[in-house]
């Protein structure tokens, strides 16, 4: 199976059409509320066992409002990220709109901080984020 038609509006339904994650295990940081609840659905719909965690555990799960992007088309990336044999390997990388960029994220600190903080949470680190 091919992502060559996903894109900006592409939902979670999309990226794991066809898709069984039945086996697996995938890590959501931030999987208690928004972009991140939406994730770990769609995962676990898929079959995937889900590790989330939490440190916020009152967060109420609802998503902010003024997203220009529905949860599930906000999701959509993490999700791609998560299953893609592109991404096989390629640990670090900064994904938008389920493609793997060579642009960095806006504020690179805030990246470096919340890669050590998965890091830390998981206690798994992948690789050094450049």
């Amino acid at each position: 199976m091919t992502h060559t038609t996903l894109g900006p509006h592409s939902t979670t339904d999309d990226v794991l059409a066809g898709i069984d994650l039945t086996g697996t295990t995938a890590l959501v940081t931030g999987g208690y509320s928004g972009l991140g609840l939406a994730t770990t659905r769609a995962l676990t719909q898929a079959g995937a066992r889900v590790i989330v965690p939490a440190l916020r555990i009152d967060a109420d799960g609802n998503s902010a409002p003024g997203l220009f992007k529905t949860v599930e088309q906000g999701a959509a990336t993490q999700v791609w990220a998560a299953t893609s044999p592109q991404l096989d390997a390629n640990g670090g990388g900064y994904c938008v709109n389920c493609h793997l960029t060579d642009s960095d994220p806006t504020d690179s600190d805030e990246a470096a901080r919340l890669w050590a903080l998965s890091a830390d949470l998981s206690g798994l680190d992948l690789g050094e984020r450049a």
